[in-house]
């Protein structure tokens, strides 16, 4: 049950023009649409989508592909070489006093800072896996309380404490990793801060002012 939860993961995400995120199983991508089907329901009907209405697809292997048009697409890229620090602010990234995603900082860093997408990236499956892993522990602890037959019980305790002790070391790691990535980002790749200051000093001659920037 959990190699199934596993895999259930693994899935592609749409981002779309009215900030809209759909995650799919994509079937077919062409230049004018993609085809694909719903994330909860891979048995379920095609849906196809204008690629004028996508921003971005972030496929399950963690690769990304931009759709920008006209003038649109010269703004972003006036945008992206604008690399601002991004800071973590709570449960969110901020970047130029802004409020980002974690699919837009791996859209930026992409091409712009490939060291810090690998580890975004790896630490976001990382995190992924071992929340599924937790999810199924926990599932499968509340289905072994249910059951009467001690036999049974003890089954699932015999599955779902494996998979809960699994799923701690790789929500910790890879939590730490999409961390480290975005202070590789601001280490290696975003821009400097200007930064200002106004210093008084005290001589025995008098006082004496001073602006650093």
């Amino acid at each position: 049950m959990c190699i199934i939860s596993i895999q259930a993961f693994s899935e592609d995400l749409i981002v779309t023009k009215s900030d809209k995120s759909i995650k799919a199983k994509i079937e077919e991508v062409s230049d004018e649409e993609i085809k694909y089907r719903e994330a909860d329901n891979l048995t379920g009907p095609i849906f196809i989508l204008k690629t004028s209405e996508i921003t971005t697809i972030v496929f399950e292997n963690g690769s990304v592909k931009n759709y920008q048009i006209g003038s649109t697409a010269s703004q972003s890229a006036e945008k992206e070489t604008e690399l601002y620090p991004i800071k973590k602010v709570g449960g969110h990234l901020e970047c130029n006093g802004k409020k980002i995603s974690g699919t837009e900082f791996l859209t930026l860093t992409q091409n712009n800072c490939p060291e810090a997408f690998d580890l975004r990236n790896k630490g976001r499956n990382q995190f992924g896996a071992g929340s599924t892993l937790a999810i199924c522990g926990v599932a499968l602890s509340i289905a072994g309380l249910c059951v009467q037959d001690q036999v049974y019980q003890l089954a699932f305790l015999g599955v779902s404490l494996p998979c809960l002790i699994t799923s701690l070391p790789l929500i910790a790691c890879g939590a730490h990793k999409m961390d480290k990535a975005v202070g590789v980002y601001n280490k290696s790749c975003a821009k400097a801060t200007p930064t200002s200051e106004i210093r008084f000093n005290v001589k025995s001659n008098g006082v004496s002012l001073s602006y650093n920037f």
